[in-house]
């Protein structure tokens, strides 16, 4: 047999393999969630668990048709960007991940590969992408409604306490983003009758400093504005050592956007469902991986909030929530 005579079969064995190769390629989801590595929070596990729990009820089973780099960030907002970069190397097919720093470092260190946000205060103010209905670009996701949450967590403040008359609001200093959430909070106060003053803080540096200035002005609560920095830092994990904001959890009845924060000392969250939201981003996923442009998914709003109340917190601080307000609680954390 001449050695060209082989070829058809040879070209069919390539052909083979090249397909089986394509066929047994697992996908790599990349998924990144605030919280300790060493011990997350319930809140931070049941985020992870539902965004599992969506893309296998899509009928993805992992290690078979979809793999996972699971990863927590930690209390340092700086080590999304070295994760980033690491599924940038590796590579990741899809990343998943939250908040505005997030998804500001999936597109810096990791720019060519789709990503998805679960929750993203304001995508369209943050810069990530170009409108709701059309993102563009390599992202897409869903967002929090953060500028009329704040202005619904203020109302609920004044039900909460009636008598109320001045409110703290805390957000991070050089925040675009907090800048017009504060300019919607502080158009909507004085129908409810309410001054506000506003405090600024940037890092573990200077919270304690700014948390004391809040306990010794006239503000008698405190509105903060959603951030992983903000929350991390006011607020610490169950299992932090003790630190100078102890005292601020403890000294002023606070309204934050999650129920994980009221877990760590909050009064009360009114906000999206996190969980729900991480459920919701398993059918971008789906999408994507069957071939969809992240950029022509329109970003969702969010479907299912929740109003959480810390009760442990409202005792300390001598609060009694009014049967009208309860009524409207989703759950009561004791």
């Amino acid at each position: 047999m001449r050695w060209y005579a082989c070829l058809p079969a040879l070209a069919v064995t390539l052909f083979v393999a090249t397909s089986t190769a394509a066929r047994d390629k697992v996908p790599l989801v990349g998924v990144v969630i605030s919280g300790d590595p060493q011990s997350p929070s319930p809140a931070h596990v049941r985020q992870r668990d539902a965004f599992l729990r969506g893309m296998a009820d899509l009928g993805y089973v992992e290690g078979r048709t979809v793999g996972y780099d699971l990863r927590f960030w930690g209390n340092d907002t700086a080590s999304i960007a070295t994760i980033m970069a690491e599924f940038a190397r590796t590579p990741v097919d899809i990343i998943v991940t939250q908040a505005t720093v997030g998804a500001h470092a999936a597109r810096a260190h990791a720019p060519s590969i789709p990503t998805v946000f679960a929750s993203v205060a304001d995508p369209v103010g943050a810069g990530l992408i170009d409108s709701l209905s059309r993102p563009g670009g390599k992202m897409t996701g869903g967002a929090l409604l953060s500028p009329e949450l704040a202005v619904k967590r203020l109302q609920f403040l004044k039900e909460m306490l009636p008598m109320l008359r001045r409110v703290a609001v805390l957000s991070r200093r050089g925040s675009d983003q907090h800048d017009r959430i504060y300019q919607g909070v502080a158009s909507a106060a004085p129908s409810l009758g309410l001054e506000l003053d506003r405090f600024e803080a940037t890092g573990p540096g200077d919270a304690a400093e700014v948390a004391g200035r809040i306990m010794r002005s006239p503000a008698e609560a405190v509105l903060v504005l959603e951030d992983p920095n903000i929350y991390f830092n006011f607020f610490p994990m169950p299992n932090a050592p003790p630190s100078a904001v102890d005292a601020f959890r403890v000294s002023i009845p606070t309204v934050c956007a999650f129920r994980n924060i009221v877990e760590r000392g909050c009064l009360a969250s009114y906000g999206p469902n996190q969980a729900d939201q991480f459920y919701r981003a398993a059918s971008y996923v789906d999408k994507i991986l069957k071939g969809a442009d992240p950029g022509e998914l329109p970003v969702q709003q969010p479907s299912k909030f929740e109003l959480v109340i810390n009760k442990r917190t409202a005792k300390i601080l001598g609060i009694e929530i009014s049967h009208a307000v309860m009524y409207r609680v989703d759950e009561v954390i004791e």
